[in-house]
């Protein structure tokens, strides 16, 4: 998204002019990007027979979209959230951090990987997070504040120390420690925050950052990408150290399992959905293929079949929920021409609904003590060298 478009639809672009970054405390910097050409990728989101400037316009809109959503996502991002420190603690249990190790989380959302890591790498490490969404990114920081005792510590040297008790509100991250942790006073490293998008990061990171960090996390996120398979190249070969890790989950489409649904009365209504992001990467198989053509090694990729409980008040809410994140999160490219044409827009959300309440109640998914339904995924937790 340029910035002159980004400025009409009133979002604040990521990467128009410098992204900003600073260290706990409080303090911004404007970094020299470190290369300037643009990622490629054989992959094309808009169609085929698109020209290069409708594709862009294409992605603009799933840009804007997705950072529409995560901007209204955050100030509630982490109220009972169990499901994204749970990929957390996989993501940093492949990596093993240890003291001394520079951390570059991608997508790093409200700082759920990057502040458990943040204990686990100091003294001596450090901290990068990147993230397209201003609020998501302030929650990120708040989050950090909380858990530093600031007193007369030096943050910028990575001695500033947390008081990791168990009532202490520090944010997600809290979750992913032990309790050893959290009962002594523990080092946490310095953190930078980013604005900008994680698949232009050249508009973003200096140029002393080329090959510098450790390890790489990139949460929940891979789905959102526009062209995955030339990020993870692209990290390889700018970001990591010789040797350095690269660990995130990939999902086994649908990443929730009503999006199926979804997709194929999409299609039947006339409106097929040009495909599911989670597919790129969506079997190990896809995974590992990605991984090696970009340059990596030592592939290791772990399906884990999971349920998780989605707060519903009724299976009615529930499905009407699921569709609008189908529609309106990034789920599905392509939503806007459904938007164009509202009454057959309508009827397909009406045989949605109908679809989702009938599977919900059949299948015996539906909590009615708990208001909540049940939904089943696959996620792939991915760790590769480069």
């Amino acid at each position: 998204m340029t910035a002159a478009k980004a400025a009409a639809a009133g979002v604040s672009h990521p990467c128009s002019s410098s992204c900003s970054s600073a260290v706990i405390p409080s303090r911004a910097r404007l970094h020299k990007p470190f290369f300037h050409k643009r990622c490629t990728s054989s992959v094309v989101a808009a169609g085929q027979n698109d020209t290069p400037a409708t594709a862009a316009v294409a992605e603009d809109l799933v840009l804007h979209r997705i950072l529409q959503q995560f901007e209204g996502r955050a100030p509630t991002y982490d109220t009972n959230n169990t499901y994204h420190p749970a990929l957390a603690q996989n993501l940093l249990q492949l990596l093993v951090l240890k003291p001394g190790d520079r951390l570059l989380d991608l997508a790093a959302g409200t700082g759920i990987v990057a502040l458990a890591a943040a204990a686990a790498v100091a003294p001596g490490g450090n901290v990068v997070l990147v993230d397209i969404s201003p609020a998501m990114l302030q929650q990120a920081r708040s989050n950090y504040t909380a858990a530093v005792q600031l007193g007369d510590s030096n943050v910028e040297n990575g001695t500033a120390q947390c008081a990791m008790q168990p009532q202490d509100p520090a944010g997600p991250g809290q979750q992913l420690l032990s309790k050893q942790q959290q009962q002594q006073q523990q080092q946490l490293a310095p953190a930078h925050f980013i604005l900008g998008d994680i698949e232009q990061l050249h508009s973003c990171l200096p140029a002393e950052w080329l090959h510098s960090f450790s390890a790489i996390t990139c949460s929940a996120a891979v789905p959102f990408l526009q062209h995955p398979t030339a990020a993870l190249a692209s990290w390889r070969h700018w970001l990591l150290q010789p040797g350095g890790k690269l660990a995130f989950n990939a999902f086994v489409p649908p990443a929730i399992e009503d999006y199926g649904t979804f997709v194929r009365l999409a299609g039947e209504c006339g409106f097929p959905a040009e495909f599911d992001p989670s597919e790129v990467l969506g079997s190990t198989e896809r995974v590992t293929a990605a991984l090696t053509e970009a340059g990596y090694s030592h592939i290791q990729v772990t399906p884990e079949a999971q349920q998780r409980w989605m707060p519903a008040a009724s299976p009615e809410a529930h499905a009407a929920a699921v569709w609008h994140m189908a529609l309106h999160r990034n789920v599905f490219r392509g939503p806007e021409q459904l938007q164009q044409q509202p009454q057959q827009l309508q009827a397909l959300q009406d045989a949605y609904v109908a679809a989702v309440v009938e599977d919900v109640v059949a299948s015996g998914r539906w909590d009615a003590a708990g208001q909540r339904v049940l939904s089943r995924s696959t996620v792939l937790h991915v760790l590769a060298m480069a």
